[in-house]
């Protein structure tokens, strides 16, 4: 098969990655463990195997490196740059860009160019979206208010603290649907994967997703 020296040539290219950066893969597995915003951490990189696999035509591997090397030499780069800065969302960003330089690196450009949506769905494995926090509770606060105001309430709103004849309620972080935005947006890359063939209806149905998980989490 075409497929066994390169598939077997990633695996040991993945496997020098986490133990040349296990500091980094360690973060990022224990974040997954422990928080129940990351958890779907752990299966990311199967649903984009499986992506890939539902590809009816696919390139077989090709000698093209280049494109793929390129990539890999950028991340590399930029996990030097934020293992410096201490800044932990740099380094996670820069080993799955790693991994993924390593599909053209091995695979080939064309390989590289025919799975990019997947290839690129590998980003939810990076733990990302606490700095949206405060923005989702802000917008949760205003949506409850407005619903609240809607139905006759005499309600007041301060920040995130929401103010009622029967008691003051605060909108916490656990509100803010970081988990529930991140869920819809993983099924909605799936399924805009499956059944959209070009980047803008992809992009426009993940846009839509987000502000149905928004809509619906306030």
């Amino acid at each position: 098969s075409p497929w066994a020296a390169p598939v077997l040539a990633y695996v040991g290219v993945v496997l020098a990655a986490i133990i040349l950066l296990h500091p980094t893969a360690f973060d990022m597995t224990k974040t997954w463990a422990t928080s129940s915003s990351y958890i779907h951490g752990f299966i990311v990189a199967p649903i984009a195997i499986w992506m890939i696999m539902t590809r009816k035509e696919s390139p077989l591997p090709e000698n093209a490196p280049l494109p793929g090397l390129a990539i890999m030499i950028i991340a590399a780069l930029l996990w030097l740059a934020g293992r410096a800065a201490s800044v932990s969302l740099i380094e996670q960003t820069a080993f799955v860009s790693l991994l993924i330089g390593a599909v053209g690196a091995v695979f080939g450009a064309r390989a590289l160019s025919a799975w990019t949506f997947p290839l690129a769905f590998l980003f939810f494995m990076v733990p990302f979206g606490e700095t949206l926090i405060p923005y989702l509770q802000t917008v949760a606060a205003h949506m409850v208010v407005s619903l609240l105001a809607a139905f006759g309430a005499d309600v007041a709103l301060d920040g995130h603290v929401i103010t009622t004849p029967g008691g003051v309620f605060a909108v916490a972080e656990a509100c803010a649907g970081l988990n529930f935005l991140i869920a819809a947006l993983m099924v909605a890359a799936v399924f805009a994967y499956l059944n959209f063939r070009s980047w803008a209806k992809r992009l426009s149905f993940l846009a839509l997703a987000a502000f149905v998980a928004i809509i619906a989490n306030g």
